[in-house]
């Protein structure tokens, strides 16, 4: 990793040697980076840092440093711009890991603000070395090797220090969307959800409300039955990242009560049922923006109560015993 940093920096001489007539001790940091990433008092820290080893004097206008860290499929990327009175350069960086990245814009911040702070890698070999021979080797022969207060320069030749593990992230969502099912009314439609979800790690809970609306075949004449269903649905997921998805087996049920409304020549019947069904099956879900999750699944439930509807002496429905399912939903305001 030392070697990536190395070559990285001597890459980046360009970009500090404008600052060659003018360097001063000044500058301005605005740094924009993940919750992850060291934070912008951090890297302004490791700046004054490297340039608390420079002997320079001169007056010089300060430089405005505009850093942009982004989160990429293999790493880190650093959009950065320096800028002293009307002159300006750009470089963009790439690395696995976002404090590594944000040592190389330490000192190259450092370096446009005061370039001879490098000197003493001038007068050696090429540059792509200069920047490793002010530190001692990690793997020092010698019984004792330099502390690591000692190598100012060069921060990035450190060993790296082991982070405990983070706790796992939690989030929670609002859940939208719809739902169909086979066998539990008369006739299958949409049915809309709408509920929350929380997140904590691969566990995903989540509990939605939805609405079922249908309407029998005419019973003889004018007279037709509709059926109105409100229900509860809790879920349960054990998730698995794989590729962009997320794939996750799932245990969910489905609490409420149906309704059913006969309307003949004369006068309206009803009946009203509890409705209870429990079952398994399987969801996918991935990101379509930040906070933003697209989010399929599939179920098979099993009736625990089976409503008879019976409206003017003549069977209306029965409700099946399994009942496969189907949901389209989005999450969002994930935080």
């Amino acid at each position: 990793m030392l070697r990536w940093v190395v070559a990285a920096l001597a890459g980046l001489w360009p970009l500090a040697a404008f600052a060659q007539g003018s360097a001063g001790l000044s500058f301005r940091l605005h740094w924009r980076a993940p919750d992850t990433c060291p934070s912008e008092l951090d890297v302004a820290a490791r700046i004054d840092h490297l340039l608390g080893a420079s002997e320079s004097q001169r007056r010089a206008p300060p430089v405005e440093a505009q850093a942009v860290v982004l989160a990429t499929k293999g790493g880190f990327e650093l959009e950065l711009t320096l800028q002293r009175g009307g002159e300006a350069r750009s470089r963009s960086l790439a690395a696995p890991n976002c404090e590594e990245l944000s040592r190389a814009a330490a000192l190259v911040v450092a370096l446009a603000v005061d370039p001879s702070i490098s000197e003493p890698a001038r007068t050696g070999a090429p540059s792509s070395a200069s920047f490793a021979s002010p530190c001692p080797p990690l793997e020092s022969p010698t019984p004792e090797p330099a502390p690591v207060a000692a190598c100012p320069i060069c921060p990035a030749c450190r060993p790296p220090v082991r982070q405990p593990n983070p706790a796992p992230p939690w989030r929670v969502g609002l859940v939208t969307g719809v739902s169909a099912t086979y066998g539990e009314l008369p006739r299958s439609s949409p049915r809309p959800l709408l509920g929350m979800a929380y997140s904590l790690g691969q566990h995903w809970f989540e509990i939605s409300l939805g609405a079922a609306f249908s309407a029998s075949q005419k019973l003889g004449g004018a007279r037709v039955a509709t059926f109105t269903h409100w229900f509860s649905a809790p879920r349960y997921c054990l998730e698995t990242p794989l590729a962009r998805w997320r794939m996750a087996g799932c245990g969910s049920a489905e609490l409420g009560m149906i309704r059913a409304s006969g309307f003949g020549v004369t006068q309206p019947l009803s009946q009203r049922e509890w409705w209870l069904a429990a079952g398994l099956g399987l969801q996918a879900q991935a990101q379509l923006t930040s906070g933003t999750e697209l989010l399929l699944g599939a179920d098979l439930l099993l009736a625990v109560t089976r409503p008879r509807f019976v409206l003017a002496g003549t069977t209306v429905h029965t409700t099946n015993d399994l009942l496969p399912a189907l949901r389209l939903a989005l999450v969002g305001g994930l935080l």
